[in-house]
C-alpha cells in the first residue's frame, strides 16, 4: 500500500517571491576527469546582488553530478557605487523559432533616486537541429541590446573552449560553444546604460536581439536591470587581481612564471585615470616600481605586464605583493583596494642541457614551438612539423628564466579521443644522457615523463636553468619614485567641465567607415584620437556643432582612444573600434 504525503517546502516565512540568478556554471565533462585532492575553484563577483543576500534567503544550484562547495567571501569596504534596486527583465529558456515574440521589447520605469544604470545579461546556447549552422549550441551569432530604439551594444556570443583552465576533460570539451564551455563560468556582460538615458527620463525601453532567425535550439537568458547611486569616489584606482604569479589553478595555463608579473587595475572613481605607479615584489625582497600611463574611464579595467624583477626573497613565504600609488599625481582617495597579495609556486629547475622530444601525430602541421628567454628573445623554434615524425632538439642554455610554448592550430592537442584519425603525439623534456624531467601540462596535475596530449590549444611552461627562482643573476632595483606630494584630501583634481551632465554618443561603434559623435557640449571643443601606445593619430579642432562625423580615412583597423577637450581641459573620453 502506497500513501501519498504532500510536503509544503515553501511557506511562511520562506515563500518564494522572486528568483534571481547570481551566476551560471556548466559542469565539466567527467569521463576520466580528475581534479586532484583539493578540487578546482571558480570565483564569482556578486557585489551587484548584495542587497538580495540579506536576512534569510533560499539558495539553490541545479547540479546533480559533482560534489561542490559554495563559500561567500564578504569584503568589507565601500563599493564603487551603491545598488538601489535589482529587477529581472527577461529570464528563462527561449526557443529560437519564437525568440522575437517571447523576448519582446520592454519599457521599464526608472528608480526615481537612481543616477546610473546597468543591464546584466547572461546567455548560453543549447540544442541544435538539422540546419547548417547547428544553432544554438554550436553557432556563433551576434547578440545586441537596444536602448530606446537604438542599438548600443553588439557582441559575438562565442566562447573558445580549447583554452579552458580546467583540462583535460572527457567528451568534446575543446569544441567552441555559444556562451559557455564545459567546466567553466558563464560570462556575464555588464552593459552600462547611463549615458544613453536622458536626464529627465522616467522610463527606458530595452530590447534584446540576436543576429538571425533559426528553427532549432534555445537560448537560456537571464537579465537584470541594476539601479545605482552616483559613484562613491572621484579618484579611486583599484588593484583588482594578480594574474601571475598566482597559484590559483584557474590561472594554471600560464603559471607558475619566472618572468613578467601581470596585474589588473580598475578605475572605480568618476574621474578618468591617466597615470599611476605600481609597486611590486616578493615578500621580504626589494621594492620595484612601474609607472603606467593611459586613459582608463569609470569601471574600465586593464591588464598590465610588469617588467622582470628580482624574485629573491628574504623569507620562504613565496608571496607576491603589488600595490597602487600616486594616481594622476595624487594620493588615491580610497586606499582599501590598493594592494593585492598572492601565493605562488616555483617553476621547475633543469640542467643547462635539455633534449626536447616531440612526437607529432597525423596533423603535425598544426604544431609549432618556441623557446624564449625572460626578455622575449626566441632562442629555439620549429614552426613546420611533419606528420608522424619524432623530433629531438638539444637546448644549451645559460642560467636564467625560460618559457617554452607549444601551439596547436587545430585546438585539440596532440592526442584526443574524438580525433582518432589523427593518432597520438606527445612532448617531453629529456635529461642529457638519460632520464626525463617531469613536464607539467597543468600546474595542478603533474604527469611524469611527458605531457598529456589532450591539452587543447597549447602549453606554456616556465622553468629556470641551474638555480631555483631568485638565486641567479641579480638585477639592480630601481630607485623609489619621489613621494606623491599632492594629497587628495587637501587638493582635489580639477573637475572636468560639464562632467556631471556631459553625454557623448558614438554610433556605430565598432565602425568600418564613419563614426558619428553626438554630444550636449555648449561652445567650441575639439577631438583628439590616440592609438593604444598613446600617439595622436587624428585631431578635429574648432567643433561648434553638437554632432559631427569622423571618417576612418587611412587609419588602420584597431582600437583607439578618443578624448574631447574644451578650453584645453579633457571633458570626455572613450574607446572607438575601427574594423
Amino acid at each position: 500500500v502506497l500513501y501519498r504525503v504532500d510536503t509544503e517546502y515553501y511557506g511562511e516565512p520562506y515563500e518564494v517571491v522572486d528568483r534571481y540568478e547570481l551566476g551560471r556554471f556548466i559542469t565539466p565533462y567527467g569521463i576520466n576527469l580528475t581534479l586532484g585532492d583539493d578540487g578546482f575553484t571558480w570565483v564569482y563577483d556578486v557585489t551587484d546582488y548584495a542587497p538580495l543576500l540579506q536576512d534569510s534567503v533560499h539558495l539553490s544550484a541545479g547540479n546533480w553530478q559533482e560534489l561542490m562547495e559554495m563559500t561567500f567571501v564578504m569584503i568589507e569596504g565601500t563599493p564603487e557605487r551603491d545598488v538601489l534596486k535589482i529587477e529581472n527583465i527577461w529570464n528563462g529558456s527561449f526557443g529560437l523559432s519564437s525568440f522575437d515574440q517571447t523576448v519582446a521589447p520592454k519599457t521599464i520605469p526608472l528608480e526615481s533616486n537612481a543616477e546610473m544604470w546597468r543591464l546584466k545579461t547572461r546567455t548560453t546556447g543549447h540544442g541544435f537541429g538539422h540546419d547548417q549552422v547547428n544553432c544554438a549550441e554550436f553557432c556563433n551569432k551576434d547578440h545586441s541590446v537596444m536602448i530606446n530604439g537604438v542599438t548600443r551594444y553588439v557582441w559575438e556570443l562565442w566562447n573558445e573552449c580549447s583554452n579552458n583552465p580546467l583540462y583535460p576533460q572527457g567528451g568534446t570539451w575543446v569544441y567552441d560553444r555559444a556562451g559557455w564551455c564545459p567546466g567553466d563560468k558563464v560570462l556575464t556582460y555588464d552593459h552600462e546604460l547611463t549615458s544613453y538615458i536622458p536626464d529627465e527620463a522616467t522610463d527606458v525601453e530595452l530590447d534584446y536581439n540576436y543576429e538571425t532567425w533559426d528553427n532549432w535550439g534555445n537560448y537560456v537568458l537571464e537579465t537584470q536591470l541594476i539601479s545605482y547611486s552616483a559613484p562613491n569616489f572621484e579618484l579611486d584606482a583599484a588593484l583588482e587581481d594578480v594574474l601571475a604569479p598566482n597559484d590559483w589553478e584557474y590561472y594554471g595555463r600560464f603559471n607558475p612564471i619566472c618572468d613578467n608579473p601581470i596585474v589588473r587595475i580598475k578605475n572605480r572613481g568618476s574621474s578618468p585615470i591617466t597615470s599611476l605607479i605600481i609597486k611590486y615584489g616578493v615578500q621580504g625582497g626589494d621594492d620595484w616600481y612601474y609607472e603606467w600611463n593611459g586613459v582608463l574611464d569609470f569601471l574600465e579595467t586593464e591588464d598590465i605586464v610588469l617588467p622582470p624583477f628580482n624574485w629573491q626573497s628574504a623569507d620562504s613565504s613565496q608571496k607576491f605583493i603589488a600595490s597602487i600609488h600616486c594616481v594622476n599625481g595624487y594620493e588615491d582617495e580610497y586606499s582599501l583596494n590598493d594592494i593585492f597579495r598572492t601565493d605562488f609556486i616555483l617553476p621547475p629547475v633543469y640542467d643547462s642541457i635539455i633534449v626536447c622530444e616531440i612526437a607529432t601525430n597525423a596533423r603535425g602541421v598544426d604544431n609549432s614551438y618556441y623557446l624564449t628567454n625572460e626578455n622575449g628573445d626566441t632562442l629555439y623554434s620549429r614552426d613546420i612539423l611533419g606528420n608522424n615524425v619524432t623530433y629531438r632538439d638539444t637546448f644549451i642554455l645559460d642560467p636564467g628564466c625560460y618559457v617554452f610554448k607549444l601551439n596547436d592550430l587545430g585546438n585539440n592537442g596532440m592526442s584526443w579521443w574524438a580525433a582518432q584519425n589523427e593518432g597520438n603525439g606527445y612532448v617531453t623534456f629529456r635529461k642529457f644522457g638519460s632520464g626525463f624531467y617531469n613536464f607539467f601540462y597543468s600546474d595542478w596535475h603533474e604527469v611524469p615523463s611527458q605531457s598529456g596530449g589532450d591539452f587543447g590549444e597549447g602549453i606554456i611552461h616556465h622553468f629556470t636553468i641551474s638555480h631555483p627562482l631568485g638565486e641567479g643573476a641579480i638585477k639592480t632595483p630601481p630607485e623609489a619614485p619621489e613621494p606623491c606630494e599632492k594629497f587628495y584630501a587637501a587638493v582635489k583634481p580639477a573637475t572636468p567641465l560639464q562632467r556631471d551632465k556631459l553625454q557623448v554618443d558614438v554610433y556605430p561603434n565598432p565602425t568600418d567607415r564613419t563614426a558619428y559623435f553626438t554630444t550636449n557640449i555648449n561652445g567650441e571643443y575639439e577631438l583628439h584620437l590616440y592609438d593604444l601606445i598613446g600617439q595622436e593619430v587624428r585631431r578635429v579642432s574648432r567643433i561648434t556643432s553638437r554632432s559631427f562625423a569622423l571618417d576612418k580615412g587611412e587609419l588602420p583597423n584597431g582600437i583607439y582612444i578618443y578624448e574631447i577637450r574644451q578650453a584645453g581641459q579633457p571633458v570626455a573620453s572613450g574607446k572607438l573600434a575601427i574594423q
